[in-house]
């Protein structure tokens, strides 16, 4: 449960305090292991902060949100020749799906023997599906605060399948090593034409681009609603957004998944919204344009929200 942690372990958590991971690590206190406090954010002070920091303070067990391990990915911030990152043995990552890429970035450039994971009815193998918790585990929550009764905790988590513990979360058993792939929650779940698939199938292909900066893949519905998806592309910088890069992103997505998978709709936009645990804010933008009520308190960068306002090509479903 604690990932081989004792005594002699340096943990380091990048979690706000209204992040329930920083509970979990501060008790790390409690046995007696190390944790490394870092006021303000410890990644983009220069190609190789984090990386000096974990050999300053011989970290052994890391937590960070996908979305940094995406951005090292991208910008190509990786160890150098001077550091030795012996000491790191566990290194998570959460608050987003891990990707593919991300997984070969962490082996192929930051360290091979490492532990790598993201943290995040009847089996169903090869297909997308609905994850639950058949048998009680050490780390199951057993109630929820202020819930006297536990009626709360039974109907967010109990109710949808009697027995089974669920938190609306869908991945995919790999048939070959039986490993969950986590896709996207249950209210992400997009539904085109009968197809029902995970936004981070679309990403997974999409960030591969060298034109894409970012990308964003969500549900619109027509008058009688019809579901649609629609992909919106932020494009790097000294790149165009062209009728080209759509081609090659609807070929793209069918030779690697199906044709059915290809948005209906392909757009581009200045920005992406995210919260502040680096979680694409997909929800948000799939209320803004299907013109249904919002919050966006949780939205860390919400000027960007204006490039899903009243867009022209989607008004015409």
């Amino acid at each position: 449960m604690h990932l081989d942690g004792g005594e002699e372990s340096v943990w380091f958590s990048s979690s706000p305090v209204g992040w329930v991971s920083w509970n979990c690590y501060a008790s790390l206190l409690f046995f007696g292991a190390t944790v490394v406090l870092f006021e303000g954010s410890a990644f983009f002070l220069s190609p190789t902060h984090f990386w000096d920091l974990i050999d300053e303070f011989k970290m052994t067990h890391l937590f960070i949100p996908t979305s940094v391990l995406d951005e090292y990915r991208k910008r190509g911030y990786v160890p150098t020749k001077n550091h030795s990152l012996e000491s790191l043995k566990v290194f998570l990552a959460g608050g987003s799906v891990v990707k593919p890429q991300i997984y070969d970035f962490m082996y192929e450039k930051v360290k091979k023997n490492v532990l790598f994971a993201s943290s995040f009815g009847k089996a169903v193998f090869g297909e997308m599906g609905e994850i639950v918790l058949t048998k009680p585990i050490p780390n199951l929550p057993l109630g929820l605060w202020n819930d006297k009764d536990n009626s709360m905790y039974r109907e967010k988590y109990f109710s949808k399948y009697p027995g089974k513990f669920a938190t609306n979360d869908y991945g995919i058993i790999n048939p070959f090593t039986k490993g969950l792939i986590i896709c996207c929650r249950s209210d992400e779940t997009l539904k085109q034409r009968g197809c029902r698939f995970g936004s981070s199938e679309i990403y997974n292909i999409v960030d591969t681009f060298p034109e894409v900066r970012d990308c964003l893949c969500v549900s619109h519905y027509g008058e009688k609603m019809d579901e649609r998806a629609v992909l919106f592309l932020k494009i790097r910088d000294g790149y165009n957004f062209t009728d080209e890069l759509v081609s090659k992103t609807r070929e793209a997505i069918a030779h690697e998944l199906t044709i059915r998978h290809v948005p209906d709709v392909i757009l581009e936009t200045k920005d992406i919204p995210y919260n502040i645990n680096g979680k694409k804010m997909e929800i948000i933008v799939k209320k803004i344009i299907n013109n249904k009520p919002y919050n966006a308190e949780t939205v860390k960068n919400p000027e960007s929200l204006k490039y899903f306002q009243n867009v022209p090509e989607l008004n015409r479903f």
